[in-house]
């Protein structure tokens, strides 16, 4: 319906562009539309083509005249401006106007806080089995193997997880079972 209220009012992107001008704000020309700024992570996109058939709302809502996406959000897009029947011209420009007044009234968005790094391990030297920080079990004692093994006990206890056979032989544990319980220490 959309389509064909802005089809019938023929208005050329361009001229939906130059409202955008009129108020100073930059804008970019993208390959299938023109993406009007405002502050940081608010934006207005006017379609291109022949005939201008959408505006969408980027990082921001507004209640003037606008609806949500009849394919859902996309992205940051949260809404496009509606086209109502019996619009004329003046309508059409006063509403994308209207729009871009609310979007340049919002302040920038706060950007999201980056997820920090955790440090690798080094990796092993050629030659050398990567095993994390741990020793290898031969290279254990007696004492330090039995005192592994009942971590390892414990923490399958209290997890509920099991705990495999090779893991247990070469620390000298009994047969794997599922799950395993600690030793007395």
């Amino acid at each position: 319906m959309a389509n064909e209220i802005a089809k019938k009012l023929g208005l050329k992107p361009e001229q939906l562009v130059d409202v955008a001008r009129g108020l100073k704000l930059n804008i970019l020309e993208q390959s299938g539309f023109y993406k009007v700024m405002g502050a940081e992570g608010r934006q207005l996109y006017i379609g291109k083509g022949k005939v201008c058939t959408r505006v969408d709302l980027s990082g921001f809502t507004s209640e003037f005249d606008t609806k949500i996406p009849d394919q859902g959000v996309f992205g940051n897009v949260k809404q496009q401006m509606v086209w109502n029947e019996g619009d004329t011209a003046e309508d059409i420009f006063r509403r994308v106007g209207g729009l871009l007044e609310h979007m340049m009234s919002l302040p920038a968005v706060e950007p999201k806080p980056k997820k920090e790094k955790v440090a690798k391990a080094p990796k092993a030297a050629k030659g050398e089995t990567q095993t994390g920080s741990a020793t290898p079990a031969e290279q254990l004692t007696p004492e330090e193997r039995a005192a592994r093994l009942d971590k390892i006990k414990a923490y399958a206890a209290e997890t509920g997880a099991s705990v495999s056979k090779k893991t247990l032989e070469e620390l000298g544990g009994a047969e794997a079972t599922q799950p395993v319980e600690p030793t007395a220490s």
